[in-house]
């Protein structure tokens, strides 16, 4: 029905395949559970990628650049913070470090982490989350923009 959800599931959950789109997050518990922030024992700065939903449905994402070319990072302390001062009643933490890079419009937009180097780059990964605006939806391309959905840069 296009709604976004965020939180713990079990395998009864997705059994028969009730979703369109599933992604998992790292490190529990949840950043952000029921509006209030259900912060992991972690200290560790690092680049961060996260998503969540605020009390509208809308999708909040967030990469949080890490600890090169003058960037420090968040812990998820700091990271369930930021979604807590965005509006976020859900938040789950996915994978982070060299995996966070942000595209907007075929560019990347922040400094994805290199070994000790200023140089931009980015990792392979084995999957994505690629949000595209209502009016390419319409076009027939898919992505995880829901009703409630904005895109800002």
């Amino acid at each position: 029905d296009g709604r976004h959800a965020v939180g713990v599931i079990g395998s009864e959950t997705v059994s028969g395949d009730p979703m369109a789109q599933l992604v998992s997050g790292f490190i529990a518990p949840s950043l952000i559970k029921d509006g209030v922030p259900e912060v992991s024992t972690s200290t560790l700065i690092a680049p961060r990628t996260a998503l969540g939903i605020d009390a509208n449905g809308a999708l909040l994402l967030l990469t949080v650049d890490g600890i090169e070319g003058g960037s420090r990072g968040m812990n998820m302390t700091e990271l369930a913070a930021a979604f807590a001062e965005l509006g976020a009643q859900q938040a789950v933490n996915l994978d982070g470090g060299g995996s966070t890079v942000a595209w907007y419009d075929g560019e990347v937009i922040d400094h994805p982490t290199c070994t000790d180097s200023l140089v931009k780059c980015e990792r392979a990964v084995a999957s994505i989350i690629c949000v595209k605006s209502p009016e390419k939806l319409a076009a027939g391309t898919s992505g995880l923009m829901g009703p409630r959905s904005r895109l800002r840069k």
